[in-house]
């Protein structure tokens, strides 16, 4: 090494940041710079905390000042709906702040997106009707130079186009916030492109979860071997009756007047405390027909859903259902534990409950009757009672 050249001594600080409970770990710190990695899986609160905590080292009682203090943040591009879009995109203008020295100051926040890695010919063709993608690669790509040749196709070959519009064409684009519980989900092949309507005379299904104050319903109709769910409805913080009342009437006096019902619901709720009544017998006082559903496992909700979903034309969903489309594209998850395995990252068996949640339940309710999925020891039950049933003949 030159004797004249620069050498610099540092101390680089590694910290898990999953959410807001480990902000804790950053109100102490004193840093030059925060890099925040992955940012699309942290919270703007971090970014605000890890503001106020940049620039403090070296301390300015030892006569040196950090140089450039900042924070730098790296993400693939999620949704528009994200705060990293509102903030770096549609940011509002930045303050100008008089120190009092008298210099002006204004904060400085810029966005530098790479180049994308893929171009897509018939772009607009892919998100409007479904067309197969035209693919090839862009010669402005960066890095290229140092990647194997066929780096990018691998990756075409086994990427859905959410993932190829996120990572490599560089679009804002909605990624799930977790492990998806129905990663057999689609935008594109499961959502519908128009409004849909209710066949007259066809009984229309309504799956219902009517769990605490958050019950939500999906209302659909098997449609030439093929469920299409056409209405949702969500109330926070509300009794089930007054959902009854409130959401699901108004829903069938608009849309499916004179058409037969069922409701098929949660089987694990307990009678209303005012009541004394089920969701099935409330149900059944305002003359919707109901019945508890197959089961309440996780496993075989799933299971039902992922059959409908991995038939060829097995559902669609109109694009007015935007929790469930959110839901089961985005933000029905599994929580990741902080605790890893030699397999890798390791997440919660249940799902994350939220907002979307509980109409994605009431979705797995209803495919739960439309694929037939029920216990496998309701069954062995159902065939000993066949089998004494012919002993008596």
């Amino acid at each position: 090494m030159n004797a004249t050249a620069t050498r610099v001594r540092f101390e680089l600080l590694m910290i898990a940041l999953e959410d807001e409970s480990d902000i804790d770990a950053m109100r102490s710190l004193e840093v030059s710079a925060f890099w925040l990695h992955e940012a699309t899986d942290l919270t703007e609160a971090i970014l605000r905390v890890a503001t106020q905590r940049v620039g403090r080292y070296p301390a300015m009682k030892h006569g040196v000042a950090c140089a450039e203090p900042g924070v730098m943040l790296d993400f693939n591009l999620p949704d528009q709906t994200h705060w990293l879009y509102k903030k770096f995109v549609e940011r509002e203008p930045l303050p100008v702040i008089e120190l009092a020295d008298g210099r002006t100051f204004v904060p400085t926040v810029e966005l530098f997106t790479q180049p994308a890695a893929v171009l897509c010919d018939n772009e607009a063709e892919v998100e409007a009707d479904g067309a197969p993608p035209r693919f090839r690669m862009n010669p402005a790509a960066e890095n290229v130079a140092n990647l194997p040749p066929d780096y990018y196709a691998n990756q075409l070959a086994t990427l859905k186009w959410p993932e190829i519009r996120s990572y490599l064409l560089m679009r804002w684009t909605p990624t799930a916030l977790g492990k998806l519980v129905h990663p057999e989900f689609s935008a594109q092949a499961h959502v519908g492109k128009l409004r849909t309507m209710p066949v007259t005379g066809e009984e229309t299904l309504i799956g219902i979860d009517t769990s605490g104050l958050h019950p939500g319903a999906v209302f659909g109709q098997p449609q030439a071997g093929q469920l299409v769910v056409m209405d949702e409805g969500y109330s926070d913080e509300m009794a089930f009756e007054q959902f009854i009342q409130e959401v699901l009437l108004t829903i069938i006096a608009r849309r499916y007047h004179g058409t037969p019902l069922l409701a098929v619901c949660d089987p694990s709720n307990p009678r209303d405390a005012r009541t004394g009544l089920t969701p099935v017998q409330l149900l059944q006082r305002y003359q919707i027909r109901a019945i508890p559903a197959s089961t309440n496992r996780f496993a075989l909700r799933k299971a039902a859903v992922a059959r409908l979903l991995n038939r060829r034309h097995g559902c669609v969903i109109d694009p007015v259902c935007m929790m469930l489309i959110d839901g089961l594209g985005k933000s029905y998850v599994h929580r990741r534990l902080r605790a890893t395995a030699t397999t890798g990252l390791q997440y919660a068996n249940e799902p994350v409950k939220g907002t979307t949640s509980h109409v994605c339940e009431a979705f797995q309710y209803l495919c739960l009757h439309v694929a037939h999925v029920v216990p496998e020891e309701e069954v062995t039950n159902r065939s000993r009672v066949q089998i004494s049933k012919r002993r008596m003949v």
